[in-house]
């Protein structure tokens, strides 16, 4: 599956996250592992693996159209739990804003929000602006993508094999 040391962001759609080691996830029960706890009503979001620990940046984006980013090396290293709050979400009782993806962005990569049939490329001082610390509220998007459906990265270093893509 990879090197045990590998590094692994593991979020929820209320709000927290934090990193993993991927031997920290191996088990030999049968019944498996409980590794995240996760609050009423919120879903795990798809994992992310972390290529350098203190240089790469984790985006949020919410229903609300909001995006932060920030440092990956200001959340923890834990083995399981909640983890810490990664980006602010209002939670009403008619409407709950929730994380709608996650990414990690690479030192010099871009930035790709989809709202619906339509995408943006966000990268150097367009994603600059978005740059803020761990539990702020975020910035709205451009007007037109603030329904976003994913985000996702792509770096130089993916232009021989195309775009990653991260939902």
């Amino acid at each position: 599956m990879g090197d045990p040391d590998e590094l692994y962001l593991l979020t929820t759609d209320d709000g927290y996250g934090f990193v993993i080691r991927l031997e920290e996830m191996f088990t030999d029960r049968k019944a498996g592992k409980s590794i995240v706890n996760v609050g009423d009503g919120a879903n795990l979001l798809r994992p992310q693996r972390v290529g350098d620990f203190d240089h790469d940046y984790l985006a949020a984006a919410t229903t609300e159209g909001k995006l932060l980013l920030f440092p990956v090396s200001e959340l923890p290293q834990l083995a399981r739990g909640k983890g810490v709050q990664t980006i602010k979400v209002h939670r009403t009782p008619i409407a709950p804003e929730k994380v709608v993806s996650t990414a990690v962005v690479p030192e010099g990569g871009t930035l790709v929000v989809h709202a619906g049939k339509r995408y943006t490329n966000l990268k150097g001082a367009d994603l600059e602006n978005y740059i803020g610390k761990r539990a702020q509220r975020g910035l709205k998007l451009p007007r037109g993508f603030q329904n976003v459906s994913m985000i996702r990265t792509w770096s130089e270093r993916d232009r021989s094999g195309g775009p990653e893509l991260v939902m």
